[in-house]
């Protein structure tokens, strides 16, 4: 197995501080895209718990890997004939530098160069099911540069830079997020791109809302904040953030912090989680150059009967946004996990549960330009 420690570049960002929490209206376009619900399709095999997924365009087939923890291993499904076309027993091909298996990530940007990232390296599975491990050396750690990717990390390619961008932990940037850049044509180096959180953020208590996702779409990256309807695009390049609006026309309920004894309340930090409305997802489709933001609806916490409501009451919307994060459309998706959206070769699939079905559920999307 070959390993390569790398040197850190530290790149401060003068143009990535928020200081507003001010909610910026909102672009309109053009109805420009049709949309309609394509097919159900089931995988083959029992149904099984994931954590991290990722799809692969080939021409007109989508490919989608699953990482299977009961099994510690990853399924490559072909969604034309629902067949796992490969498996990959990922126990036995990597481990971490503590030799415990934590994968935080997946990146499968072809049948050749699917990127795996575990807590403190990042691994290139080819298509022998050689591994390459990428590593960063011990003494970065102790200088303060705790670079650990963390949970549910994205794992996304910078084409123009070949650039491998990952979620990480960020000790000593408070207030921050922090993404790592690996260039993979040039491994002896790592660029750090630390991203303030908005403001409200940072001065309030969201309870379990603090999550963030990130698209990648060449030098820029795009963040949705769980607690924030603003869009946040961040050019690496220049270290310039532009904030659009992101507010859905369907938010009726208000993205409120908690306040006093109710932060360190589990059972009052869960209902907030349950009945506030959120922005978790944003996803980048470069088939269509389209954005697709995922918005779940908070809920009251009683219905007209009087009963506590929970998260099946919240209902989910797509989102979709042109290149310029002008607001095509957005609509309620009724079934399934919208969370779990995946760009396919004739839209998105997302997937969804059924307790009468023995298999994984994957919904598609037909998304056409008109």
């Amino acid at each position: 197995m070959k390993i390569f420690y790398l040197s850190v570049i530290w790149i401060l960002l003068s143009g990535c501080k928020i200081t507003s929490n001010t909610i910026v209206p909102i672009e309109k376009s053009e109805d420009s895209i049709k949309i309609t619900q394509d097919t159900t399709i089931y995988l083959e095999g029992n149904s099984f718990g994931f954590k991290f997924f990722d799809s692969y365009i080939d021409g007109d087939t989508t490919f989608v890997i699953i990482d299977v923890e009961e099994t510690k291993s990853f399924n490559v499904y072909n969604l034309s004939t629902t067949k796992v076309v490969r498996k990959i027993n990922y126990s036995q091909l990597f481990s971490d530098i503590n030799r415990q298996i934590y994968i935080t990530g997946i990146e499968y940007h072809n049948h050749d160069s699917i990127f795996i990232s575990s807590q403190y390296q990042l691994n290139l599975i080819e298509l022998n099911d050689n591994v390459i491990t990428y590593s960063i050396n011990e003494e970065y750690w102790e200088k303060g540069y705790y670079i650990k990717t963390s949970h549910e990390s994205a794992v996304e390619i910078d084409a123009m830079e070949n650039e491998i961008m990952m979620h990480s932990n960020a000790k000593g940037l408070k207030n921050h997020i922090l993404d790592v850049g690996l260039n993979l044509s040039k491994i002896e180096d790592i660029n750090l791109y630390p991203f303030r959180y908005p403001m409200h953020m940072q001065k309030n208590n969201y309870g379990l809302l603090t999550g963030y996702s990130r698209a990648i779409n060449g030098h820029q990256s795009v963040y949705s904040f769980d607690a924030d309807p603003n869009i946040y695009i961040f050019n690496r390049k220049t270290g310039e953030t532009v904030i659009k609006g992101g507010r859905s026309v369907f938010q009726n309920i208000e993205i409120l912090p908690l306040t006093g004894k109710d932060r360190k309340d589990d059972i009052i930090r869960m209902r907030h989680f349950t009945l506030t409305t959120a922005y978790p997802r944003i996803i980048y489709d470069a088939e269509r150059e389209l954005y697709y933001r995922y918005f779940f609806q908070g809920v009251l916490e009683k219905n007209e009967e009087g009963l506590f409501n929970s998260l099946r009451e919240r209902t989910d919307y797509l989102m979709v946004f042109d290149e310029e994060f002008e607001l095509i459309t957005e609509f309620l998706i009724k079934d399934g996990f919208l969370r779990t959206c995946f760009v396919t070769s004739d839209g998105i699939g997302y997937f969804d549960y059924d307790d009468d079905v023995e298999h994984n559920i994957i919904r598609l999307l037909k998304i056409k330009k008109k």
